[in-house]
């Protein structure tokens, strides 16, 4: 991950990251309090990068790929970013969006981003609860999180895959699966936290300064989620 490297060296001049999606990124009073992941990884870069990047929180409740499109050029163009993880995808399967059609609003996401100088981060979510999901649920929202990794690898982009390693901990720990969740397709603020070290680890930065209240129980479930899938490298 050549990214962190490049901010620092800017430290001159502000740098700018977007989170660019839905629910699953906005700002919500449905955490108890505490961070979400864009909190966090705004934590991380700014103690481990520098004071000079600055996190964006663009992400709103109900958004498809589509309504993403619909206001890139004033909620992320216009900031002219660096960087903009986008993580977006489950509310197109649940309006049963096609796949490819989905692909193609990725793609041109991702062509907007790259011609206004931004780098585009494409990051899959982690697993819905896909046994309280309604029929066909989880087929469209498999062909989403493959899309976002065919367009990685063809466009040669960064990937956090969060589906790779959130997924099998479901189908092996449903039980313990649950706890990261607060209903079938939003993760809690555990959740959020194990999404956080994920991306850090994406990012080749340290380890969360996980509060001494949630340690035992977050750091239990990572190491459940080593066992189903390796940490991902920089």
């Amino acid at each position: 991950m050549h990214l962190i490297e490049q901010w620092k060296a800017k430290a001159d001049g502000a740098v700018r990251v977007i989170a660019f999606g839905s629910s699953n990124t906005e700002v919500t009073l449905e955490n108890a309090g505490r961070h979400n992941w864009v909190d966090w990884l705004s934590i991380q870069l700014r103690l481990h990068v520098g004071r000079h990047v600055h996190v964006i929180n663009q992400g709103i409740s109900g958004d498809t790929a589509a309504m993403l499109l619909a206001r890139i050029d004033r909620d992320v163009v216009s900031y002219r970013p660096d960087a903009v993880i986008v993580t977006i995808g489950g509310n197109d399967a649940g309006q049963g969006v096609p796949p490819a059609v989905y692909a193609g609003q990725i793609r041109e996401i991702c062509r907007i981003l790259q011609a206004s100088g931004a780098v585009p981060i494409l990051q899959t979510y982690y697993c819905p609860l896909y046994h309280e999901a309604g029929d066909g649920y989880a087929a469209l929202f498999e062909a989403n999180m493959q899309a976002k990794r065919e367009i990685a690898e063809e466009l040669g982009l960064v990937l956090i895959d969060q589906y790779r390693r959130f997924e099998p901990l479901y189908r092996r720990y449903p039980d313990d699966y649950a706890k990261l969740m607060r209903d079938w397709i939003h993760v809690n603020h555990l959740g959020n936290l194990l999404m956080a070290q994920n991306i850090c680890d994406r990012f080749g930065l340290p380890p969360l300064a996980i509060p001494a209240d949630l340690s035992a129980e977050a750091e239990g479930l990572l190491a459940k989620m080593d066992e189903g899938a390796p940490r991902l490298k920089p």
